[in-house]
């Protein structure tokens, strides 16, 4: 089979301490399908002598208009198959090319380890260049989210699929992050998800190079291509959006509409999930819409389905609300909130900082102390604290892109009357890097009505959010980087045992009884799992409506006594570092 050829692309300026040795690597490759493209902006030291030294070069030397312009000439003259780039004061691994060979027909991005050293050559850490999605590289906050440069080699096709022409893969207006900037369009098509375990390259980082000169520059500049790329990913049309679940029209939608209107912030969206259980219903929601737009023409109206079946405030009509939204920001709050005028706008001064995930603009004391813990005169999000409470549907302002990242609002079947999606999404935001906070945007307002059976369900929440994360650190190699590095939670092997056995009780055709309410279904469940403690609690509220208010009273006493056993459980009230 013939080996796929390689255009290896270097640009240089006054590297003639260093460039000897990148030209050297390439040669030790003893790969024989290669061309090697060395764009040099005009360097004034030895850099030129050196490039005559090497006939095989493809080089030139003259001014540029940076790093970004140089590349762009290079990939234009580039004829392979592979791309491969390396900068002049950076080189290859031995064998590098071969190994890269013998995956890249099947893997059209391979990565491999990417050794990073001083000035002088000597090893201060190893980049493994784990596997990772869109999502994980775009948090560049994150401990090595961003690929090591000279440790990834794409196939040409790559940038014909995305329609990138040769002179425009790099943005000339980037001056650091260049290759963030790239690897996020790659990304957005084909994941990272092959690497080869040996170390590939080495790449040297010291005072005098350009990042390590100005690493607050480069994170600036970082933010910037965040932004730029999360903006493709939601397009969107407002600033900031509200989500408001209706089962059927409603007055009060009307003030808070009038609310949003008079907001500081202009460019406001208010998502209406249509949660009606019939067509009359529907089309009044609708209705109501249509007139509070043409009223109220500052903010404009979105009408969306829920899911079938979904009550307001359910996680899957929020979730509807979520994704529909035309913002980077969405608010999904009780409409029987009033909002101060500034409300939009303090929103959008907390999120001008990347990595906020989402932020509870009305925590009650007892709320924010367990969701919280001080640190240095601040709040840190303790992720063990959704374990240890039943949340109500809390007032939440999320980023949308991080909650894509999280699967939002997700339902478990057999967990749909409880607050497992809110539970899950606080507890998944931190374990993927992102943070929580809480400011006073709102004033508090009574705790709302709790879900239906969010308590009996516990035990059960508690284990299912647990094993997810579980299973996440386990096969997810971006997560266990994470979590290594300080990034992500770290679960006990115990505790995931223990929540794997509780989830082993779950019975089928829970969902179904419960939704039917009727005791008859729920005694036969119940019969045949007669420890799962839910069963009863549920069975006990079907009879009270039935008035069979002694056999409710047994039932009860029944989930009373198997709830003792539950408490005893360590993840009734989980801990996680």
């Amino acid at each position: 089979m013939a080996l796929p050829k390689f255009s290896v692309v270097t640009v240089s300026y006054n590297h003639g301490d260093f460039i000897r040795q990148t030209i050297e690597s390439v040669l030790a490759q003893e790969y024989p399908n290669f061309e090697h493209i060395v764009v040099d902006g005009g360097s004034s030291d030895n850099t030129l002598e050196i490039l005559r030294e090497y006939p095989h070069l493809k080089w030139s030397s003259g001014p540029d208009r940076g790093q970004s312009h140089a590349l762009n000439k290079g990939f234009a003259e580039a004829t392979g198959d592979v791309i491969a780039w390396i900068n002049s004061d950076d080189w290859y691994a031995p064998g590098a090319f071969h190994a890269v060979a013998q995956h890249i027909g099947k893997h059209p991005v391979v990565m491999g380890a990417t050794c990073v050293t001083d000035r002088e050559g000597r090893a201060t850490q190893t980049v493994d260049n784990i596997e990772r999605s869109w999502f994980d590289a775009m948090k560049y906050w994150v401990y090595n989210s961003v690929p090591a440069q000279p440790g990834v080699f794409f196939r040409r096709d790559v940038l014909e699929e995305l329609s990138i022409e040769p002179l425009e893969c790099f943005d000339e207006g980037l001056y650091f992050t260049m290759d963030y900037d790239l690897w996020l369009r790659m990304l957005e098509r084909h994941p990272f998800s092959f690497r080869l375990p040996q170390t590939v390259a080495y790449l040297r980082n010291y005072d005098t190079n350009k990042t390590g000169a100005d690493m607050a520059g480069a994170y600036r500049e970082m933010s910037r291509v965040y932004r730029r790329h999360a903006s493709r990913r939601i397009h969107p049309e407002q600033q900031l959006s509200f989500v408001v679940p209706l089962e059927r029209p409603d007055r009060r939608l009307a003030a808070f509409a009038e609310a949003v209107a008079l907001q500081s912030l202009p460019s406001l969206e208010i998502v209406v999930v249509d949660c009606s259980a019939d067509r009359h219903s529907g089309a009044a929601i609708r209705k109501q819409v249509g007139e509070l737009g043409a009223k109220l023409p500052r903010v404009a109206f979105q009408h969306v389905p829920a899911q079938e079946g979904s009550p307001p405030g359910a996680a899957l009509a929020l979730d509807a609300g979520v994704r529909a939204a035309r913002s980077m920001v969405v608010a999904c709050l009780d409409i029987h909130n009033a909002l101060p005028k500034d409300f939009a706008l303090n929103v959008a001064n907390c999120f001008s900082r990347d990595d906020l995930g989402v932020l509870f603009p009305n925590l009650t004391d007892e709320v924010r102390g367990a969701l919280f813990t001080p640190v240095q005169g601040g709040l840190m999000f303790n992720p063990a604290g959704p374990f240890n409470l039943s949340l109500a549907p809390l007032d939440i302002v999320v980023r949308k892109l991080a909650w894509l990242d999280c699967g939002g609002l997700s339902v478990r079947e057999e967990l749909r009357e409880s607050d497992y999606g809110l539970k899950r999404l606080l507890v998944m935001m931190a374990h993927k890097a992102w943070r929580l906070s809480s400011e006073a945007l709102l004033p508090c307002s009574p705790s709302r009505e709790q879900c239906r059976g969010e308590e009996p369900f516990r035990l059960y929440v508690n284990s299912s959010v647990v094993d997810e994360v579980a299973r996440e650190l386990r096969f997810s190699p971006f997560s266990v980087l994470r979590a290594k590095n300080g990034f992500g939670l770290v679960l006990p092997d115990d505790l995931w045992q223990a929540a794997q056995r509780v989830l082993a009780e779950l019975p089928g055709g829970l969902s179904t009884a419960l939704q039917a309410e009727s005791a008859r279904g729920l005694q036969e469940l119940a019969s045949k799992h007669p420890t799962f403690g839910p069963l009863h609690f549920f069975l006990a509220q079907a009879l009270e409506r039935e008035g069979r208010l002694e056999e409710a009273g047994s039932e009860r006493a029944r989930w009373r006594e198997i709830r003792a056993r539950e408490e005893g459980s360590p993840l009734f009230g989980a801990s996680s570092r």
